[in-house]
């Protein structure tokens, strides 16, 4: 609720969107450095931070998809499966290690594109599609495997899931970096960006306009497959093994990040910053409850917690302007 609160004082001033919720993450760490001053430590923050670009790599295609008022289900399972493709090329077929990352990211744009296709000409909702996928990855990375982890992996792969930039920045947030400032730009400045929240501000009037609903979503979900793909590949290579279970639970948490970020669940609505915001948040409460021993379910009942105020405040507020009855 705080978050909520946080975020419409933002507004209230005039501010960015993001200020309240940034408010919000800046308190949270004070409090957490206050009670564990290890919180501060260099590793702890390294530690915060290179989780967060996993999550935050795929929040980016889930935001992409929540602004045009769908959501991608499936990408936790495209993080697995990514994952598994890649480490299945090296390890089964011998494939170098550019091709079995471009194969991993291939089949995660495919299965997007699949989702897209049935989204927009089966006219089948988003929400049955993409649970779908979802098995249907998951359970492809099983056949792959038979339940077994991949290993081992071919030497070098682990340069990018391990490098650090002068040995204290993460590949994986350098990556996570150039993705959140291009889509950035894509969201702000380009008619691509403008079509995205032109549909899921009024899906109707964007159609009137001329504006190519079906292939707007058709990209979108394949990006949303690319980077859930992508983010497997690194979390593997970090891992130095392919595990079918990577990934589990992302599809819902990136959808959190995304909400605690203050992207809209009307669509029409959400940024990127507001995105990496909503996921640090949400790991840095983690971080910060373990280092108090808060026991973990506790942890749960918080990041529910915050999930529904911030939900009930962006409910409240569209109602507020008359966007819903």
């Amino acid at each position: 609720m705080a978050v909520a609160v946080l975020k419409a004082i933002g507004e209230r001033f005039g501010k960015f969107n993001e200020l309240g919720i940034l408010i919000a993450l800046v308190i949270l760490c004070l409090v957490f450095g206050a009670s564990n001053p290890s919180f501060w430590g260099v590793d702890n923050i390294m530690n915060i931070v290179r989780a967060s670009s996993y999550l935050v790599i795929i929040a980016v295609g889930q935001t992409m998809a929540l602004i045009l008022a769908d959501f991608d289900l499936s990408v936790g399972s495209q993080m697995g499966l990514g994952g598994i493709v890649c480490a299945a090329g090296m390890n089964m077929l011998g494939l170098p290690i550019l091709v079995s990352i471009l194969l991993a990211l291939g089949v995660g744009a495919l299965i997007g594109i699949t989702n897209g296709i049935l989204i927009v000409r089966a006219k089948i909702p988003a929400f049955i599609v993409t649970l779908g996928t979802m098995y249907l990855a998951r359970g492809v990375a099983n056949v792959i495997t038979q339940g077994r982890a991949v290993y081992p992996l071919t030497p070098g792969f682990e340069f990018l899931g391990n490098y650090q930039l002068f040995d204290i920045v993460p590949l994986s947030v350098i990556i996570m970096a150039v993705i959140l400032i291009v889509v950035t730009f894509v969201l702000k400045r380009t008619v691509f960006g403008r079509y995205m929240f032109a549909i899921g501000g009024n899906v109707e009037t964007a159609r009137l306009s001329g504006i190519n609903i079906g292939l707007v979503k058709l990209i979108v979900f394949m990006c949303a497959g690319i980077f859930a793909a992508l983010s497997g590949i690194i979390v593997t290579s970090r891992m130095g093994t392919g595990q079918t279970n990577l990934g589990m639970g992302y599809e819902l948490q990136s959808v959190a990040a995304s909400l605690i970020g203050g992207t809209s669940t009307a669509g029409g609505k959400g940024s990127m910053v507001g995105t990496l915001i909503g996921t640090l948040i949400m790991n840095v409460l983690t971080n910060g409850m373990v280092l108090m021993r808060v026991n973990v379910y506790f942890q749960n009942i918080v990041l529910g917690v915050i999930l529904i105020g911030t939900v009930g405040f962006d409910l409240y507020n569209r109602r507020k302007t008359g966007d819903v009855v």
